[in-house]
């Protein structure tokens, strides 16, 4: 089975963009919870329609800059083009601190970006490494993530 590993980052305009207990916090109210994901090499400016090619992957792990670690597993309903959503009806999924990526009539609204859209995320005990798991193509562990990996999982 495959897997995707997401990397939170490091610094944020609202720290709840990276606060994974935020996030759950609105799925807990909602049922579900968008993440949005940067689309490698679009630009805001060019509307690049390529849609998601692993729907058969519906487990992913979020990787932590800061601590260096693997801290948290998710469950996946779908992924698409945030540009493929139809805003109204799932905007109850957006936490407000992701409402500029979402929202079309936003100055920050990301069209090329994925929308993950979850259904569980729970801290993993013990933690992980990014070595413990390994990419799917190559076989070879883990060093680091940019946008995501798609990961052999445990």
């Amino acid at each position: 089975m495959s897997a995707f590993i997401i990397p939170v980052g490091q610094e944020a305009s609202n720290p709840s963009l990276l606060n994974v207990a935020d996030h759950i916090e609105h799925m807990k109210a909602n049922n579900k919870v968008f993440w949005n994901v940067g689309f490698p090499g679009a630009s805001m400016s060019v509307i690049r329609k390529s849609p998601w090619k692993y729907d058969d992957i519906s487990t992913g792990y979020f990787y932590i800059y800061k601590t260096k670690k693997i801290s948290y597993e998710f469950e996946i309903d779908y992924v698409k083009l945030i540009m493929e959503l139809d805003f109204p009806n799932i905007q109850q999924y957006v936490p407000k601190f992701r409402l500029k990526f979402f929202e079309p009539i936003s100055s920050k609204y990301s069209p090329n970006d994925y929308a993950f859209l979850l259904n569980k995320i729970t801290p993993l005990q013990p933690m992980k490494n990014l070595n413990h798991f390994r990419l799917l193509k190559s076989g070879k562990p883990v060093k680091k993530i940019r946008y995501y990996a798609i990961v052999e999982d445990l």
